[in-house]
């Protein structure tokens, strides 16, 4: 809520033009009343002329006021959403919390649904709330001075009509917010759905996906039947709230017209009052299910706020007095389920030296990279890099840019050494691929060209190296690679671990021990 409050400017001329609105409204049956109780009888063209002509600008008035309001209420709630939307997507650049379809999932929605949920229905709120409980209050003011007993009427009517509906949101805000989580379970199929497809096809799991998915959509279809079957009663509700209570407030009228208690006029006036007044409630009675709606995204937005909050990224930088590079101090870091995955670990990694990072399946290995890069929360503990050093990553993750394969090689750096390019271009014999592939560095690339997943690797790796980093990690690098490749990136890593430290994880350790004298960090 408070990125909608920022816009102060917006919402105060918002709420003026609201008042604006409801006071042009007031005049109008009371306009009615005049012309049958004065006009008429009189006969007076000049007199209806003149409230004709009143009536007319007060009509306009409210029409150009409208669509004045339309546009200033838009503005605000879209820039409300636009500051909702960048904070949480923002928030999470910092936090390496993307691990799973439903995290990424649940972020996806919330950024694209949730926040624009809460934005819409508080425009909604806003202008028709605000404009309503205004209307209604002045209108039962009016109708209390022309007539007391239909004041007591309406008084009585609307708190029971308005507990009623309370009664059905609560019931809407239940089913809403189970549609909003099928959403989310869906977007986290079909994502993990089109990214192992060749394998689903491969490993026959089809039909097993189909019902599956089919699972999914079946049961937001039962929750989405039993939210608009609550919400189309609850229009219904509203409708004949609008059409019935005026005409009991008509057929009470005419019974005093007819005891000569009251004039056509008034009763007239108090018609349209009535019209006037329960319209606006019934306008706040179906505020309820878009209030409830805005909660609910409001609370899974929270939910995100409080996902970021959990851990912490802790690398800090100081000088070391003696060789070490990366101070490791009994880090913690769990996954999603709370389950450890690194529990009281500490490593001083030292400068000029090459380690294998050994340890089983699951045990941590890519996390503690990630979180010597800055990239995974650290729950408890700390790791301390030396001032002023470089640290290079090269996860296992293949992913590329829409653009040419020099851009992948040096996007983000400011300036380059163009010859160490070409020299790591060479080490890595990827100047020999492409030229077999009949391209160049200058040819542009994406998921769908066809380099070799070997080749994609090397284009990580030189991408890590051309910026000459004082602590390299590379994760499972080597695979996909021909032997020929391998060796000559070993034989540059030995020489080059002389001035840099190497952190290397490989399910290929004999080929990384015969070739490099390694020390050992063990998980």
């Amino acid at each position: 809520m408070k990125r909608f409050l920022i816009e102060k400017k917006l919402l105060i001329k918002c709420i003026f033009l609201i008042l604006l609105i409801v006071f042009t409204g007031i005049p109008i049956p009371l306009i009615i009343q005049f012309m049958f109780d004065k006009v008429i009888p009189s006969h007076n063209s000049s007199l209806l002329i003149h409230s004709f002509f009143l009536f007319v600008v007060l009509i306009l008035s409210q029409i150009i006021l409208n669509y004045l309001l339309s546009i200033l209420s838009s503005k605000w709630t879209q820039k409300g959403v636009l500051s909702l939307r960048s904070k949480i997507f923002l928030s999470g650049l910092s936090k390496d919390i993307f691990h799973d379809d439903y995290t990424v999932s649940l972020i996806q929605t919330i950024i694209i649904s949730d926040t624009e949920i809460v934005g819409v229905n508080l425009q909604k709120i806003l202008i028709d709330g605000v404009a309503s409980t205004i209307s209604i209050s002045m209108y039962i003011l009016v109708i209390s001075i022309i007539d007391l007993k239909v004041f007591l009427i309406i008084s009585v009517a609307i708190p029971i009509y308005i507990l009623i509906n309370i009664i059905l949101s609560n019931f809407s805000q239940k089913f809403f917010k189970k549609i909003q989580e099928n959403k989310d379970e869906s977007l986290g199929f079909l994502s993990d759905f089109y990214k192992g497809f060749k394998f689903i096809k491969l490993y026959n799991v089809m039909d097993l996906k189909k019902n599956k998915y089919h699972s999914i959509i079946k049961n937001m279809e039962e929750q989405t039947v039993k939210y608009y079957i609550i919400v189309t009663f609850l229009s219904s509700c509203m409708l004949i709230i609008t059409v019935i209570s005026p005409f009991l407030i008509l057929v009470y009228g005419c019974y005093m017209v007819f005891n000569g208690n009251t004039s056509v006029g008034t009763v007239i006036a108090e018609y349209t009052y009535a019209n006037a007044i329960f319209s606006p409630i019934s306008v706040i009675i179906g505020l309820f299910p878009v209030y409830k709606q805005m909660v609910v995204s409001m609370d899974r937005i929270k939910s995100i706020e409080a996902l970021y909050q959990q851990g912490k990224v802790d690398v800090k930088y100081k000088d070391f007095k003696d060789n070490t590079i990366v101070d490791i101090q009994n880090i913690s870091m769990k996954n999603r389920e709370e389950q450890y995955i690194i529990k009281n670990f500490t490593k001083k990694i030292m400068d000029k030296t090459i380690y294998l990072l050994q340890g089983k399946n699951g045990s941590g290995k890519s996390t503690l990279l990630s979180a010597i890069k800055g990239l995974y929360m650290i729950d408890s503990g700390n790791i301390t890099i030396k001032s002023e050093c470089k640290v290079a990553y090269v996860p296992t993750e293949v992913y590329i840019f829409s653009d040419t394969i020099l851009n992948n090689l040096t996007m983000g750096l400011k300036e380059y050494d163009h010859s160490y390019l070409l020299k790591l271009l060479q080490i890595t014999h990827l100047d020999k691929d492409l030229e077999k592939n009949g391209i160049t560095i200058y040819n542009k690339i994406n998921a769908n060209n066809s380099l070799s997943v070997g080749q994609l690797q090397k284009i990580k790796l030189i991408r890590a190296m051309i910026d000459k980093p004082n602590v390299l990690m590379l994760d499972e690098i080597l695979s996909n690679m021909d032997t020929e490749s391998q060796l000559s990136i070993l034989l540059f890593l030995k020489e080059w671990s002389k001035q840099h430290t190497v952190i290397i994880v490989s399910h290929n350790s004999e080929l990384i021990e015969k070739n490099l004298k390694v020390k050992y960090i063990k998980l």
